[in-house]
């Protein structure tokens, strides 16, 4: 990110710039232009899911032009409701621009009978217990979805926003009464977005000696890649999702498709600099985000991870009064 991303704005204000030029000169039935770009994203989208992987690269180009140019001229419209889509299109399938989808870990739950984390854990004990807290959460995520009524579904890809809160419970709270160290954190300490999420650390027994690695926890992450919440308009009256600087940069989309599709990740201080400066991008103008590195390289990311904790905003009581399962297959954390 950095030095590109004003290459980058550029290159898509001026895709964006001809397409408002031709809409301004050429249409004169505004109305039915604007019904014939909602058309053309239903269209687009119905096919996306059984399109090859070069259409589907296609097709995410062309929606985002469409979208680009519906925003604009609703904002033109009713600047307030920019981002109130048409019933129609509320209910097409959710594009993301990166389609890496949650993984479901096979797991042998009798490497986690006998932990002790005086001892420290092994390598394969800490990402078997890893797997285990975020499949678990994934499934009681779904419980919780049916609960409300909704049709969304973690393994089908879909975006789980308004979960971060019950995810950061569902996967910190067992390491937590496994007596590890966890952080109970909120990405609004670094920006001025809310969504929640943390860091556990878990002490790894290499060759006798206690290493303790610290790893970073978020199962609604996808939230973030919508197509349409992704798109140069959104600066019009406010700015893009983290997605949009994300897909900017290499080394933060490896880093993002990890996290998406595992749900935690390295949670050393490169890694969550990778995973807050988008956050933090998101939440600057379009102005100062040419000034991104500058003002990023300001923030003291440790202490604003291991300092700045947030309490859970659910309890075992309540969670547990929904059907949903939070104690791990292994035995009590032993006492010192």
């Amino acid at each position: 990110m950095g030095d590109n991303m004003g290459n980058y704005i550029n290159e898509l204000l001026k895709e964006l710039n001809i397409d408002i030029s031709y809409y301004e000169k050429n249409v004169l039935e505004k109305d039915s232009f604007l019904e014939e770009l909602k058309k053309q994203i239903v269209k687009y989208s119905s096919i996306y899911d059984t399109s090859s992987e070069l259409e589907k690269e296609s097709i995410k180009h062309n929606l985002t032009r469409y979208y680009n140019l519906l925003y604009y001229i609703n904002a033109k419209k009713n600047k307030e409701r920019m981002y109130v889509l048409d019933d129609e299109l509320q209910r097409i399938p959710n594009i993301f621009i990166l389609d890496d989808k949650p993984t479901r870990f096979n797991i042998d739950e009798s490497i986690l009978a006998n932990l002790d984390i005086e001892k420290g854990l092994s390598n394969d004990e800490a990402l078997t217990l890893l797997h285990w807290v975020v499949n678990n959460a994934r499934d009681n995520l779904d419980i919780s979805n049916k609960l409300n009524n909704s049709n969304q579904r973690v393994y089908s890809n879909d975006d789980l926003a308004g979960a971060c809160g019950l995810s950061q419970y569902l996967t910190l709270y067992p390491l937590q009464k496994l007596g590890l160290q966890v952080t109970i954190n909120n990405v609004g300490d670094a920006s001025n977005i809310r969504h929640a999420y943390g860091t556990v650390l878990i002490p790894i027994n290499e060759d006798g000696k206690i290493i303790k690695k610290r790893f970073l926890i978020d199962c609604t992450y996808r939230q973030f890649f919508l197509l349409r919440n992704n798109l140069i308009s959104n600066y019009i009256n406010n700015t893009p999702d983290i997605g949009f600087f994300v897909k900017e940069s290499e080394e933060e989309t490896r880093f993002a498709k990890e996290l998406l599709s595992n749900g935690f990740t390295d949670g050393g201080k490169e890694a969550l600099s990778l995973y807050l400066k988008p956050f933090y991008a998101s939440s600057l103008t379009m102005d100062n985000i040419f000034k991104l590195d500058k003002l990023f390289n300001e923030l003291d990311i440790l202490d604003i991870v291991l300092n700045k904790g947030e309490e859970f905003d659910y309890d075992e009581e309540e969670v547990l009064s929904w059907g949903m399962n939070i104690e791990l297959p292994c035995a009590s954390p032993k006492k010192k």
